[in-house]
């Protein structure tokens, strides 16, 4: 019983650190588009570095 709840904690887990990633690399694609086409870069960088840190965090504890 104990084995099943731990093996479904580490799933969902699993799950959310990929869901961050994902998110991060998100973040930084949809910022990319918005500087291409509006050619301002202004507001956007802050976004790309929430990205950055959302995706290496997210890889960071995937590894640990």
């Amino acid at each position: 019983m104990v084995e099943r709840v731990i093996k479904a904690a580490k799933q969902n887990l699993d799950f959310l650190l990929n869901l961050l990633i994902l998110g991060g690399v998100v973040l930084i694609l949809l910022s990319l588009f918005n500087i291409y086409f509006t050619r301002e870069i202004g507001k956007w960088w802050i976004l790309i570095v929430l990205g950055l840190l959302a995706s290496g965090s997210g890889f960071y504890l995937k590894k640990s």
